[in-house]
């Protein structure tokens, strides 16, 4: 996207530098004129204050000031770009945020055997194919022109509540997946196998085993569950660490649930098709022909 616009019109402040006073009216003025303000990942770190981002976002007038000079207004063209791992938090969720909210999940790596292609941008621009990439822009223009919308763009409660999911994932996979149960104790191993799962189904972020535990612990105490974390020694002589009084809750997994189904389908297709010498179906046939 840098090679496509040029370097020299975009900016790579983080979210939470254009929203920090007084500092931010010079990364501000830095926008003006500029195409897109592209930054790496920001990280996780909650999200306090957001009026700046509303304004550099929504048409209005917003103040810049470099160094030395006197402030000045502006409205805002750069489209604000940033990478993540994770969706932090914020304090702001409103109609108007979660409007300006846009998450494109990126599903696919590229991989070179198996090691990770590093510099793909290089690789790209060095083969000669950036034309092509334009071409591919130039081509979403024509269609967003003719369609007035992007394509396939969820509607803003959609966009708030996947954006909620995503940037609290552990809450929901407490309200979710677990279950308050006295006497019973689940294996943190066996958490995390559950909650792999269920983020590949939901499109929630990667998490260590330390900030997941952490998180169910802290939601399972919002919520008033009695529960511990503790070694508990099994029958082969192993310790592994628990969290007891909870219980999983089996996650529905509609992609295999939709996968057994064609493959009972199948079974019974193939089955009949195997069984078509028994006398039933000669009797069948002889009662079709007449």
């Amino acid at each position: 996207m840098i090679a496509l616009i040029g370097d020299h019109n975009k900016t790579s402040y983080s979210i939470q530098e254009l929203n920090a006073q007084p500092q931010s009216r010079r990364y501000i003025a830095d926008m003006h004129g500029k195409y897109a303000n592209m930054c790496g990942d920001i990280g996780c770190k909650r999200i306090e204050a957001n009026d700046n981002i509303k304004k550099l976002t929504g048409g209005d007038p917003v103040t810049g000031q470099r160094m030395y000079e006197g402030a000045f207004d502006f409205v805002n063209f750069a489209k604000i770009i940033v990478a993540l791992n994770k969706l932090p938090k914020k304090d702001a969720f409103t109609t108007g945020d979660k409007r300006r909210d846009l998450t494109i999940e990126f599903k696919g790596r590229i991989v070179d055997t198996n090691d990770q292609i590093l510099d793909l941008d290089k690789i790209i621009k060095a083969s000669g194919e950036m034309p092509g990439i334009l071409n591919w822009a130039l081509d979403g223009l024509k269609r967003l022109e003719e369609n007035q919308d992007f394509t396939g763009v969820p509607s803003i409660a959609e966009r708030g509540m996947d954006y909620e999911r995503k940037s609290n994932p552990t809450m929901y996979f407490v309200e979710e997946c677990l279950v308050e149960h006295y006497g019973e104790y689940t294996l943190i191993m066996v958490l995390y196998e559950k909650y792999s799962t269920y983020r590949k189904l939901h499109g929630m972020p990667e998490l260590s085993s330390k900030e997941l535990i952490n998180g169910i612990m802290y939601y399972c105490k919002q919520l008033n569950w009695g529960v511990s974390r503790r070694q508990e020694k099994q029958a082969d002589g192993t310790r592994p660490i628990i969290l007891t009084n909870v219980q999983l809750i089996e996650v529905y997994d509609e992609q295999e649930h939709e996968r057994e189904e064609r493959n009972r389908i199948k079974n019974i297709s193939s089955t009949t098709q195997g069984d078509k010498d028994h006398p039933f179906f000669d009797k069948f046939e002889s009662n079709q022909q007449i």
